[in-house]
């Protein structure tokens, strides 16, 4: 349920609430691969509409989440 409604917000480019819905699954459950990936995700894309300065923060978390996403 967290990680859909994570999906939603994603698809809304609400990517505060799809960061804090797929953390939340994450902590219910850390093994959960679906949301880490999702959760890389949301924080590539919100990085994209931060300034550089706070957005490197963000790609190294997304980074950190799913290394082999080559996005």
């Amino acid at each position: 349920l967290l990680n859909n409604d994570g999906v939603k917000a994603l698809n809304a480019n609400n990517f505060q609430l799809a960061i804090q819905k797929f953390e939340e699954a994450l902590k219910l459950d850390p093994s959960y691969q679906i949301a880490r990936d999702n959760l890389a995700i949301a924080y590539n894309n919100y990085a994209l509409k931060l300034p550089p300065a706070q957005a490197i923060k963000y790609f190294h978390k997304a980074l950190a989440m799913s290394p082999a996403n080559t996005t």
